[in-house]
């Protein structure tokens, strides 16, 4: 018996060139709540519901615990909302502000080892360009996933130094 497999590959933008982006805000709220700002106009597409499962598989949450809002006043430059473009820019800002909002946090709570593992996970989301990038692929953000490496080793380096001083 003959069997086939087809595949097709699929643009995720505008195309010709012009530069893909994508923005979000994530803003714990005091109720243990986050609140997902983003620009995309919401017509039944269901790019609320992409991006809340987005983020409640990072976080960990249930999705009544993220609420999606359009945010029309600081002006997060999403561009259109075309073909899949919400789903894979606004998929990465989501992962991107949580990477880097829990880097902001540990570093504050100098948990520098953890902060590390999480740049390291930047550095490898920014490679492929889940984050930080304008399109899929192999090497699409070097020089980001470099400095995400490079601050990676800065925390597994304090993270040392600091437990040399603590003996």
């Amino acid at each position: 018996m003959l069997q086939r497999i087809a595949c097709g590959a699929k643009n995720t933008g505008i195309g010709n060139g012009m530069v893909e982006y994508g923005r979000a805000v994530l803003r714990p709220e005091a109720d243990g709540t986050v609140t997902l700002f983003h620009s995309w106009t919401e017509m039944g597409q269901g790019v609320h519901t992409v991006l809340r499962q987005i983020a409640c598989e990072a976080l960990g949450l249930p999705p009544e615990r993220i609420r999606v809002l359009v945010d029309t006043d600081h002006e997060l430059e999403t561009g259109q909302t075309t073909a899949s473009r919400a789903t894979v820019l606004g998929g990465g800002a989501v992962l991107a502000g949580l990477v880097l909002g829990a880097l902001a946090a540990l570093i504050i709570d100098h948990k520098l080892k953890e902060a590390g593992f999480w740049a390291l996970a930047g550095a490898v989301l920014a490679f492929f360009g889940f984050i930080h990038g304008t399109q899929l692929g192999w090497a699409v953000s070097p020089q980001v996933a470099l400095g995400y490496l490079l601050f990676a080793a800065v925390c597994f380096a304090a993270s040392g130094s600091r437990q040399i001083a603590q003996t």
